[in-house]
């Protein structure tokens, strides 16, 4: 029999660093980093970060938004308000944290990668929802029966 228990939402080792707008900040900008990278379908999608002192930073797009980039689904506008995302970067082969030295400490730590995604890590479906209400499940018989007394008038 289908019961309702505690929905309990999976965990991921996303973490958002902000959204691309947030990241650049006021007076900074953000463009696709090539036309060419643009137009080859094997490669996601970079956006070349520039802040207002000029700094910059290619970050690719995770695989959806580059395909909705690229079909028009989303736009530039829309991408400045997608999350950037830090993943630690793991050997492909070996399945181990990549690591490096620090060079202001000296100590090892794990190699990052960053990326723009939709919120959720994969889908903007995350932030849809319908919230059932009593009208939903009515039916119309029972609708028609009720009586708004506001609509009354006292004679």
């Amino acid at each position: 029999m289908l019961q309702l228990k505690k929905y309990v939402a999976s965990t991921t080792s996303l973490k958002s660093i902000g959204t691309v707008s947030e990241f650049v900040g006021i007076g900074g900008s953000y463009r696709p980093s090539s036309e060419r990278n643009f137009n080859d379908l094997s490669k996601r999608v970079t956006i070349l970060l520039v802040d207002k002192e000029g700094n910059s930073e290619v970050v690719p797009c995770g695989e959806k938004v580059s395909t909705d980039f690229r079909g028009k689904k989303i736009t530039l506008s829309e991408l400045g308000s997608l999350p950037i995302f830090e993943v630690p970067r793991i050997d492909k082969i070996t399945k181990e944290p990549i690591m490096k030295i620090n060079p202001e400490t000296g100590e090892e730590e794990q190699e990052l990668a960053y990326f723009i995604g939709y919120a959720g890590g994969g889908s903007n479906l995350d932030t849809v929802k319908v919230t059932v209400t009593e009208e939903m499940i009515k039916t119309p018989v029972q609708l028609a029966r009720e009586v708004d007394w506001s609509q009354l008038i006292a004679l």
